[in-house]
C-alpha cells in the first residue's frame, strides 16, 4: 500500500511494533509476578523491574525486527526512552481522564489507553527514534 506522496504505508512496521509490545508486555508481567511470588518483592519494585527488563527487549526487537534500523544505538536509545517515558505519562494522564473525569470502569479504561497509546509510541518512533535518514546525492 502507498500513501498519495508514494510513501509507502508502515503496515508491516505497525504489525511487528504490535508484536513486540505484547512480548514486552508478557516478559513484564512475568518478571512482575517471579519477583513477587517466589522472591516476596514488593508488587511496585517488581513492576518497575519487569518493565526495565522488558524496555531493554521492547528497544532490541523494534531496532533490528520492527524498523530494521542501521542508526547507531546512541542516536536511537536515548529517543526511543523519550517516546517511552511520554507513552507512560500519556497512560497516566488518560487513565486519569477516563476513570476520574468520564467515569469508566478502570479495565475498559485500560484497553482505551493501551491502543492509544500503541498507535502514539508507533507513530513517535516510526518518524522519530528509528527514522532512517537518507544519504544526501
Amino acid at each position: 500500500m502507498r500513501l498519495s506522496s508514494g510513501k509507502k504505508y508502515p503496515v508491516r512496521e505497525f504489525g511487528f511494533f504490535g508484536i513486540v509490545g505484547a512480548l514486552a508486555t508478557g516478559i513484564q508481567y512475568l518478571v512482575m509476578a517471579v519477583l513477587v511470588q517466589a522472591f516476596g518483592i514488593h508488587p511496585a519494585p517488581a513492576s518497575a523491574a519487569g518493565f526495565s527488563i522488558s524496555a531493554v527487549v521492547n528497544y532490541a526487537l523494534n531496532y533490528r525486527v520492527t524498523f530494521r534500523s542501521t542508526k547507531p544505538h546512541a542516536a536511537c536509545a536515548p529517543r526511543f526512552a523519550v517516546v517511552s517515558i511520554s507513552g507512560l505519562l500519556l497512560t497516566f494522564l488518560l487513565m486519569l481522564l477516563f476513570v476520574d473525569f468520564f467515569g469508566i470502569h478502570f479495565l475498559v479504561s485500560q484497553v482505551l489507553t493501551t491502543a492509544t497509546v500503541l498507535v502514539w509510541n508507533f507513530l513517535l518512533n516510526y518518524a522519530w527514534s528509528f527514522r532512517e535518514v537518507p544519504a544526501n546525492n
